[in-house]
């Protein structure tokens, strides 16, 4: 978070997941980096941090990251938190209905659907079958018969003790 704070100091800060886990081949730790090198010297990623989301910017982060050309979509990984609230759900239904709901709101910033989505990671802790079978459930009625990809990975951590599900997204953007 050190190194984070010297390098992205000032908007546009990149979208973020924080996740730990149980192995790393030799490493203390790894930094997964989506980038695009620009043929021109303007920027071409813009940054949206839609009040309707967890206030991710006073953290100097993105939720939702937009690149072009081609007009992806970044989002960082959502858990159970809404505006406002320090609550989070002790059961992982009850977080992964809240993380859906974050994607569903970021699906209608982007003015975009279900169909439009790309990528899911979830990370789930902890993870057993039935475990991702409960996140599964807002998830499906998330997307109706859309079918984008889906990474599931079962972790030790996530940014906090309370949180047990996080969700990822990248998107198409119409």
């Amino acid at each position: 978070m050190a190194v984070k704070g010297e390098v992205f100091n000032r908007a546009p800060y990149p979208s973020w997941t924080a996740l730990g886990v149980n192995w790393l081949a030799g490493f203390d730790f790894e930094i997964k980096v989506i980038a695009r090198i620009p043929s021109r010297t303007s920027s071409s990623v813009s940054r949206r941090n839609p009040p309707t989301m967890w206030d991710m910017a006073s953290g100097g982060f993105s939720q939702i990251s937009v690149a072009t050309p081609g007009r992806l979509a970044f989002l960082s990984g959502q858990i159970a938190a809404t505006p406002g609230s320090e609550d989070v759900p002790k059961d992982l239904a009850g977080q992964a209905k809240l993380a859906t709901a974050s994607l569903a709101a970021a699906l209608k910033e982007l003015v975009a659907s279900a169909q439009d989505i790309v990528m899911l990671r979830v990370y789930v802790v902890n993870a057993t079958t039935e475990a991702f079978q409960q996140v599964f459930t807002p998830l499906r009625e998330l997307l109706g018969d859309a079918m984008p990809s889906i990474t599931t990975i079962g972790v030790q951590a996530l940014y906090t003790p309370e949180i047990k599900v996080e969700i990822e997204m990248a998107v198409c953007l119409p």
